[in-house]
């Protein structure tokens, strides 16, 4: 008798744009995974957000709107989840059906994986196209402090997509257990750079979800940006032991060619698109 799979959380958190919070509901509930529990988090409670809300009412737990502050409001919701795999959502994203069943498996099948996204990136048309945007190779630390992966920065190439990035409570615990700002402030990149302080992240090649094409995306503003880069660095403060190697190898590779070769690349984990083995190798080549 198989084991069950492992159940999945889900925060939603709605700010001021919510045109795609219907959608996002209803992705959540077509679900496949039979054990999937979803917070919804309204920073903005209108009335017309509260009647989408009541529509759902069997599949989701909305939060009450209370005196504290959003990023509290956040946290509380992440500290009433239970489930072993969590992801966190903002209205204007969604899932694909597919999405939470699948993640749980390979989290199951691979215990050495503890965060997992898509190399591949959808959005939705204001009338609800499904249109396939950049695939991205993968990811690594190294590529990640670098900007690889932060839109506005002279590296930037894709980023971390948050809609079908899915982490074990175990990382979200052993890295502080809450949320520490919003999505506006790069509340999720900030999150990913403590992810990264812990373990790499594999991304495999399946469809996990997208957003909105129509509405604005909270990590192209200079907001985003400033808040971002604040966090890179306090994960790689000045003066520390990696960020010094990783000047001296930036001038090695420049001069020396025997070293370009060798440290120019940096490897990636991709799951191979038929899900059937563990870690691929690939490398990444590094300007």
């Amino acid at each position: 008798m198989s084991n069950p799979l492992p159940r999945v959380s889900i925060v939603l958190s709605i700010s001021e744009s919510s045109i795609g919070l219907e959608h996002a509901l209803a992705a959540i509930a077509a679900q496949t995974h039979p054990n999937v529990e979803c917070f919804i988090v309204a920073l903005n409670a209108r009335d017309s957000i509260r009647a989408t809300l009541a529509r759902f009412h069997e599949k989701i737990t909305p939060l009450e709107n209370d005196s504290t502050d959003p990023i509290s409001q956040l946290n509380r919701a992440f500290a009433m989840s239970r489930c072993e795999i969590m992801t966190w959502l903002d209205a204007n994203e969604r899932l694909f059906p597919w999405a939470c069943e699948r993640a749980a498996n390979l989290f199951e099948q691979l215990p050495e994986i503890h965060w997992l996204t898509s190399t591949l990136d959808y959005q939705w048309t204001p009338d609800q196209f499904c249109v396939a945007g950049k695939t991205g190779l993968g990811y690594a630390r190294a590529t990640f402090l670098r900007g690889r992966h932060l839109p506005g920065a002279a590296a930037f190439q894709y980023p971390i997509r948050r809609a079908g990035t899915f982490w074990r409570r175990s990382l979200w615990e052993q890295t502080g257990g809450r949320i520490n700002a919003l999505l506006e402030d790069a509340g999720d990149f900030e999150l990913w750079a403590r992810f990264w302080n812990r373990a790499q992240l594999a991304a495999c090649e399946l469809p996990f979800g997208g957003r909105q094409a129509a509405v604005p995306n909270f990590m192209h503003t200079p907001r985003y940006f400033k808040a971002a880069q604040r966090a890179l660095g306090r994960t790689l403060p000045t003066g520390s032991p990696y960020r010094l190697a990783e000047t001296l190898r930036r001038q090695l590779t420049r001069r020396i060619p025997i070293f370009k070769d060798r440290w120019s690349s940096y490897p990636l984990y991709v799951l191979n698109t038929n899900m059937q083995e563990k870690f691929s190798a690939r490398t990444i080549p590094m300007a």
